[in-house]
């Protein structure tokens, strides 16, 4: 459990410092002061409130701008698209997140399927955890500077009607969009490395069968074992389904709206210049975090199935065997087997390719449109 904690902790704890966790899950046997847990509750609280308010200040701004200004009334849809999904994920996080370290959770239930394991040897590198965390801090950091640049030269949704630019609605403009990147990709980061753990298990259960091991030659034990790690990776799918449909179903949309816009707007003025630089930098962004979401999520797939080319040349004794054997490969050939959006759909290639597909297909359509 130490091993994976370590490998978790700094993802867990940069989430409790921006509101997504109120506790360190990692650690059910140690309960804290309950002052720190009230304040804890608070904060995030506060936090998830201050997003949805963000949310509430551009859906506003589109009502009270209208189609006056398009290019003003897409850039503030965009924002908007944005804004909603970092508010639903850091909503989502209270439910999958504990508020106590001692009672059961989704993502407890999870680590401790994972810990349950008797060994792990692909588990994600601390390097490779502090990489992602500094690409997200970076991320976070680098975007709440654009924003507000942008808001200084050009003006941005808080500058519009109704809120007009405002001090005190600037400053909590700021603060909380600060909070939604760190929501917008954290609890991906999160994703993408228990993805990593969950691979492990999977190999270390290949690698027994083909060296040969005593246990691995019996297909019964083989099928229970494969059946035991496809139960840790439905519990990873209760912690993280809800939050790989808010990240698709949205940013699949603001695709599109990007696309649309950097396609039909025209650089005549340095202030179009600036919008489609920042559209092209969203993009980029949107592009990266759907392409990390959906190779994890293939990866899990692939493995899980990967066992029916490694019973291809599996031998069994007697005829019991073979009927097993039979079933347990009819199976790997059945239904996908994985992480799933929302419950709706296992992400494996064939829907990975659907998505790319569909965003392409509409890229096409768009360039050959007139303006």
């Amino acid at each position: 459990r130490k091993e994976i904690a370590s490998r978790l902790r700094p993802i867990i704890y940069l989430m409790k410092l921006t509101g997504e966790c109120s506790q360190d899950v990692l650690v059910l046997n140690e309960i804290p002061a309950t002052g720190s847990r009230l304040f804890s509750r608070l904060y995030r609280g506060i936090v998830t409130l201050g997003q949805w308010g963000v949310v509430v200040q551009c859906v506003t701004t589109v009502f009270f701008e209208g189609f006056a200004d398009l290019k003003r009334f897409y850039f503030v849809l965009i924002f908007s698209i944005w804004a909603l999904q970092c508010a639903v994920v850091a909503t989502i996080c209270l439910y999958i997140f504990p508020n106590r370290q001692t009672e059961s959770s989704r993502f407890s239930q999870f680590l401790s399927s994972l810990c349950s394991a008797e060994s792990n040897e692909r588990r994600s590198k601390k390097c490779k955890v502090n990489l992602i965390l500094a690409l997200v801090t970076f991320f976070a950091i680098f975007n709440t500077l654009f924003v507000i640049s942008l808001d200084l030269m050009y003006g941005s949704i808080i500058s519009l009607r109704p809120w007009n630019g405002f001090l005190v609605y600037r400053l909590n403009f700021f603060a909380f969009i600060f909070c939604s990147c760190f929501s917008w990709a954290l609890p991906f980061s999160l994703f993408y490395v228990s993805c990593d753990l969950l691979l492990g298990i999977f190999e270390d259960l290949e690698t027994k069968v083909k060296a040969g091991d005593p246990n691995a030659s019996d297909i019964r034990w083989i099928r229970q074992e494969h059946r035991k790690l496809c139960v840790r990776v439905d519990l990873a799918n209760k912690v993280f389904s809800h939050l790989l449909l808010a990240a698709v179903g949205l940013d699949v949309p603001l695709m599109c709206f990007n696309s649309h816009q950097l396609v039909k707007s025209n650089a005549s003025t340095s202030s179009d210049f600036t919008f489609l630089v920042s559209l092209l930098y969203w993009s980029v962004c949107v592009v990266v975090k759907l392409a990390f979401i959906l190779l994890a999520g293939v990866r899990v797939n692939e493995k899980i199935h990967s066992f029916y080319d490694t019973l291809q040349s599996f031998t069994v004794p007697d005829n019991k065997g073979h009927l097993e054997l039979l079933h347990f490969m009819m199976h790997l050939r059945g239904e996908p087997i994985g992480l799933s959006i929302g419950g709706l759909v296992v992400i494996d290639k064939s829907l990975a390719i659907s998505l790319v597909g569909i965003i392409i297909s509409y890229f096409a359509v768009l360039i050959t449109l007139p303006s």
